[in-house]
């Protein structure tokens, strides 16, 4: 606590510097720039005894870029002094409140003896503000700030050598009318209206295009942050999904787990109530089996990285046992070439990942008359390929490589059996492909290496 209180103490007494700093600059520009208004008498005076325009350029120069000195001085300190000050206010509050600071200290300043035009600094104001509120900015960065109020004030400052603005009370103080009587006394009217505009108009739109790319900025942030936040929820939902999934497989291997558990009850009883001491053995072992595959069942699902030497037979026994192949309504064709390929897996994933793939197929085949699908397990090459092929409504082709993508589904289901696939048998080196026509049906082909010891 004494280390933040200490740390805000000194953050404001540097705020208290910079603006002390700034008004000691504001308050002794006058007098620096004593010598610079004092060339522009002189270049006056040169121009009207030589009859060179050029020197009224000069004259004109040195008086908009010094009153412009004087202006963005001014707004910097209102600007900072609001910024550092009034920060439980809305962004609009301050706005307004740094252009009255702006225009009070501009009124003292008059009664200073400061050269100020309060028309033009009212306007000046207008503009900036506009700008600033078109651009959507806050007072939190300073930099884009002071750009676009430089340019505005620098611009504007050309109108009080500007003839044509006279009649709208803007050029009012001593330097810019003599300026002005000058050139109307060359017939240099016309071309000081002009060099005064093509200084002015190209800053404005500068200003005016600063103001744009920061509004179109803000937006193209804005929308980043917005996508940002959608794929943070997506990927938070696709989490939550896999986290379903997860619990489905729990049912799943809970399931599984029935058949072991009554076989030891079952064997249990009939030890109980046997006296044949012959038949203690055979059940003892069967009880054994029973228990070992409960093992193996928690094993596989508990630890992802359990590996064990399995057989493709196996294998596919071990699918054939968990799907409805007893369905009537579904000819059910699973065919292992050689039986006798062993691969290193993990049985109960890689069984499950197939069992995935094959209920996404009897979805697939539910609008069918004659439904059909099969499963064939060959080698090719160092690999063992299962292809799991049904007669289903079929997937587009613009939309199979969508299958991976959590949550997307050909068929209606949850979306969540192929991803999950996928990442088991990337896990055991294998691959995962599909193949579909639309209205003739799928195959998905999928492979895991052999194990050759």
């Amino acid at each position: 606590m004494l280390n933040r209180n200490f740390n805000k103490t000194k953050y404001f007494s540097l705020e208290v510097l910079i603006l002390i700093l700034i008004g000691i600059f504001y308050l002794t520009l006058p007098n620096l720039l004593k010598q610079s208004w004092f060339s522009v008498v002189v270049w006056i005076r040169e121009a009207i005894h030589s009859g060179d325009g050029a020197k009224l350029f000069l004259a004109s120069t040195s008086v908009n870029f010094t009153y412009a000195l004087l202006s963005f001085t001014t707004y910097l300190w209102s600007l900072l002094l609001v910024k550092f000050f009034f920060t439980n206010i809305g962004n609009s509050n301050r706005r307004l409140l740094i252009i009255a600071t702006y225009l009070i200290i501009r009124i003292i300043s008059r009664y200073l003896g400061y050269p100020v035009e309060l028309m033009l600094d009212f306007v000046s104001m207008i503009i900036i503000l506009l700008l600033t509120k078109y651009a959507n900015m806050n007072l939190d960065r300073i930099s884009t700030e002071v750009i676009i109020s430089l340019q505005v004030l620098i611009a504007l400052q050309w109108t009080n050598t500007m003839p044509a603005m006279s009649a709208v009370f803007i050029g009012q103080t001593d330097l810019p009318v003599s300026i002005k009587i000058s050139g109307a006394y060359l017939d240099n009217t016309l071309v000081q209206n002009m060099i005064s505009l093509a200084f002015m108009v190209p800053l404005l739109l500068s200003a005016t295009m600063t103001s744009m790319r920061i509004r179109a900025n803000k937006r193209m942030l804005a929308i980043y942050e917005e996508n940002m936040q959608r794929a943070k929820e997506l990927k938070d939902a696709q989490t939550k999904i896999m986290e379903n999934r997860v619990y489905k497989e729990v049912n799943a291997m809970a399931h599984d787990l029935k058949t072991p558990l009554v076989t030891i009850r079952g064997l249990n009883s009939m030890l109980m109530l046997s006296k044949d001491m012959n038949k203690l053995i055979p059940y003892s072992e069967r009880i054994e089996n029973a228990v070992e595959k409960m093992s193996e069942l928690i094993s596989g699902f508990l630890y992802g990285s359990h590996r064990q030497k399995i057989t493709s037979g196996e294998l596919i026994n071990y699918v054939r046992a968990q799907v409805p192949i007893d369905n009537e309504l579904i000819n059910f064709d699973f065919t292992d070439i050689n039986e006798n390929l062993s691969i290193c897996g993990n049985k109960i994933r890689l069984s499950r990942a197939i069992i995935n793939i094959i209920e996404n197929a009897i979805i697939a085949t539910g609008n069918q008359d004659n439904r059909s699908i099969s499963l064939n397990c060959v080698r090719v090459n160092n690999d063992i390929k299962i292809t799991i092929m049904d007669n289903g409504k079929g997937v587009e082709y613009d939309k199979i490589s969508h299958l991976f993508d959590i949550g997307y589904s050909g068929v209606g289901s949850t979306g969540l059996g192929l991803p999950f696939a996928k990442q088991i048998l990337e896990e055991h080196d294998g691959s995962i492909h599909i193949e579909s026509e639309l209205g003739l049906g799928t195959s998905v082909i999928i492979t895991v290496p052999i194990y050759e010891e």
